[in-house]
């Protein structure tokens, strides 16, 4: 009963040893963050909204309406003062963070997101023509 005792005790140390390691040698979540700043003919845009959005597929089907799809959006957040955000725990992939709203204009930029990294965007919005001014037109090249 002693030696099964002893034996029982020696395997539990081993149990307790082995999980130790493995969670010493477990790698951390793939996550990186990204930082940016939301700006207007260079200038900071405070308080707007932010969004961190994964772009759909390039091959992704039209939709019903025969629209393409839009992004998913996987975390929001608010412009500072100073025009400055952060997302962190951000999981390794490619983004686009969209920025602004409808008084000061919309802007995008792409952000690719690596493992223990800080990825850093500056969300430059678009000045709107006035109103009633027409809208520039694209060539057949779309520029």
């Amino acid at each position: 009963m002693r030696n099964a005792m002893r034996m029982l005790s020696g395997l539990t140390a081993v149990a307790v040893l082995l999980m130790s390691a493995a969670m010493l040698s477990a790698e951390p979540a793939a996550t990186g963050k990204v930082v940016g700043k939301v700006t207007k003919n260079k200038e900071p845009v405070a308080s707007v909204k932010v969004v961190l959005a994964k772009p759909p597929a390039k091959d992704a089907a039209p939709g019903p309406d025969g629209k393409k799809p839009k992004p998913e959006v996987v975390a929001e957040t608010q412009a500072d003062a100073s025009g400055a955000f952060t997302f962190a725990d951000v999981a390794v992939g490619d983004y686009v963070v969209i920025a602004g709203d409808k008084d000061v204009g919309m802007g995008k930029a792409k952000a690719s997101v690596k493992a223990g990294e800080t990825t850093t965007v500056e969300v430059a919005i678009k000045v709107k023509p006035p109103e009633g001014a027409e809208k520039p037109k694209k060539n057949k090249d779309g520029n």
